[in-house]
């Protein structure tokens, strides 16, 4: 069985979406919406879809939450704003048979062309790097993610953090499906945006603490 976990905060607009893309999925999975304390109507409209449970705020503590609750043996994190392809899970599966611990998809961010050159960059930098962030819908086993201690308890680079310690149990792979997000973290400031991030990702790397990291983030 595959668990879909989903952490949300906030998302009262965009869960049933990312919920709605598991109808057409086949094989055995479980949706678990793991809430961070929302004020809107997410939790009402994800019980429509998923098992719903509650944690403390923040992505990398209750998605740990979620895999905990959790009775697949592949746990797959999935944004409240992207939604899989049909016939996404039974490729998971199939890369997972075939000796993959882990990886993510191909990104396709909606919104034009120019979001198009991003999404392609952005997929293959991370089959480049065997790292995947949270758009990509990372998939993991759930032997390699205890194996690793599951997500660390940070504010960014959780996801960045969790690949390169998974790339010491073994191979991550990105399969050739499309997840598609949504760019809103992006349109105000996309340039801005993007540079920023890669600035993040290059300082957490040499080793800046995450709560620095975070800091700038905010600012």
């Amino acid at each position: 069985m595959i668990s879909v976990i989903v952490p949300t905060l906030n998302e009262e607009g965009t869960i049933a979406g990312a919920l709605e893309s598991l109808s057409c999925q086949g094989g055995a999975w479980e949706a678990i919406v793991v809430d961070g304390g929302s004020t809107d109507g997410t939790r009402e409209v994800a019980r429509r879809h998923a098992r719903v449970m509650t944690s403390g705020r923040g992505r990398a503590r209750q998605m740990n939450a979620g895999t905990e609750a959790a009775k697949g043996d592949i746990f797959l994190f999935l944004h409240a704003d992207s939604r899989l392809p049909p016939g996404a899970l039974a490729e998971v599966g199939r890369a997972v048979e075939g000796g993959a611990v882990g990886g993510g998809f191909r990104l396709r961010l909606e919104g034009g062309r120019f979001y198009g050159l991003i999404s392609r960059l952005a997929s293959i930098r991370a089959r480049l790097e065997g790292v995947y962030l949270g758009d990509h819908a990372i998939f993991v086993t759930r032997s390699a993610f205890e194996a690793v201690g599951g997500f660390r308890a940070l504010q960014l680079m959780e996801d960045v953090d969790l690949c390169r310690r998974l790339k010491a149990r073994g191979r991550l792979v990105q399969l050739g499906m499309e997840v598609r997000s949504s760019p809103r973290r992006l349109q105000k400031r996309v340039l801005r945006t993007i540079f920023l991030m890669q600035v993040l990702r290059l300082l957490y790397y040499l080793g800046v603490p995450p709560a620095r990291l975070e800091a700038l983030y905010g600012r």
